[in-house]
């Protein structure tokens, strides 16, 4: 037999020993004489005890290092991810900054040419006035004329033989009359031209002047009136203006401006859809249940494909050829009338027009 226990010694002190013994030949049936043997394993015991400690303790550090370097890795995946996401938000003001400088820029050139159309349209309404001042008098002289005129011929016709009569009336009468008509009809040309370049003068002045520190109430029919004029020249003789608007359509409040940009980049942008002959229906509504002003602009042109409606409205996004568009028209739109707390739609099929419909808040 063979097994471990634990003895004490004299003094008292424990120790590990291994116990071997064996019956001797002759005695197994009554165990009378064994063989003992006693190993002394206390050294030993204690080796594998501090073997032991030592194991637990390095299983710990293991385990404690093995904890420390997950934290590090999460720590470092969370730090990368941030990284990553500063570095997207990074390149998206970049892109942003690129922008607003591009914006700038236009909006520099804009002012420029703002400044230089309205000094121009200036110039010009002087001699227009002188223009029309004269066109006024020359029809009040010339109306003054034809009556002395008309008076001389009575009494000539009254006391002149009727030879002379006659021949008066036959020969000189119808030129003179068409001559009158032909005149009047010239002079009411000139006033018809006076009126148009007026009307573009005045639409001038309204597109480029400064906007005031405060929001002001401004018509939607007149400032729509006032941008058709300044595009007459682009769809006359070619495409049907359809406009209906509520009876007391209110006001809405904004820079004057700023509805003028918005409503000439939805008109030009309809015109420049109708390649040929066409139509375009304006509209203004009012709903009283939440005093929105709806403004729609629809054409019977090209149209716009679904693939591109939700980029339309992206900066220096454009389907026209290169040099005939920016890119920035409807994104600038887009961008007032988001300031004005507004909204802008379109609804559009290949082939079948686009309506773009605008809401803003009314003026109470």
């Amino acid at each position: 037999s063979e097994y471990e226990s634990i003895r004490n010694t004299k003094e008292g002190r424990k120790l590990f020993v291994v116990l071997k013994w064996i019956v001797l030949p002759g005695y197994s049936h009554d165990y009378s004489r064994v063989l003992l043997s006693i190993t002394d394993i206390t050294k030993l015991k204690e080796y594998e005890k501090e073997l032991t400690q030592h194991r637990d303790h390095l299983e710990e550090i293991v385990q404690e290092r093995t904890q420390q370097i997950i934290q590090l890795n999460k720590m470092l995946q969370e730090s990368n991810e941030e990284l990553l996401l500063k570095t997207e938000e990074l390149e998206q003001t970049i892109h942003l900054l690129e922008d607003a400088q591009k914006q700038l820029v236009q909006q520099e050139k804009m002012a420029s040419l703002g400044m230089l159309t309205a000094g121009i349209a200036h110039e010009i309404n002087n001699p227009i006035n002188f223009i029309s001042g004269s066109q006024q008098a020359i029809e009040s002289l010339l109306d003054e004329l034809w009556n002395s005129l008309n008076i001389y011929r009575e009494k000539a016709l009254k006391h002149s033989p009727k030879n002379i009569t006659y021949e008066l009336e036959t020969n000189n009468s119808i030129q003179v009359e068409e001559l009158y008509s032909s005149i009047k009809l010239m002079l009411r040309n000139i006033e018809i031209g006076i009126e148009r370049t007026t009307g573009i003068i005045r639409s001038l002045k309204a597109f480029v002047r400064s906007d005031s520190k405060e929001y002001v109430p401004v018509s939607i029919p007149e400032t729509i009136a006032d941008v058709l004029n300044m595009l007459r020249g682009n769809y006359k003789d070619r495409i049907e203006i359809i406009q209906h608007y509520d009876q007391d359509l209110p006001k809405v409040k904004c820079y004057p401006n700023q509805l003028h940009q918005v409503v000439m980049n939805l008109l030009a942008n309809a015109i420049d859809a109708i390649p040929g002959e066409g139509k375009i229906y304006i509209s203004g509504q009012y709903s009283s249940s939440d005093n929105n002003v709806t403004i729609r602009i629809k054409d019977t042109g090209t149209g716009i494909p679904s693939d591109i409606q939700e980029k339309i409205f992206d900066p220096f996004f454009t389907t026209k050829d290169a040099g005939k568009g920016t890119g920035l028209g409807l994104y600038i739109t887009y961008n007032i009338i988001k300031s004005l707390n507004g909204d802008i739609k379109v609804n559009s099929a290949p082939n079948q027009g686009a309506e773009f419909t605008v809401t803003l808040t009314a003026c109470e």
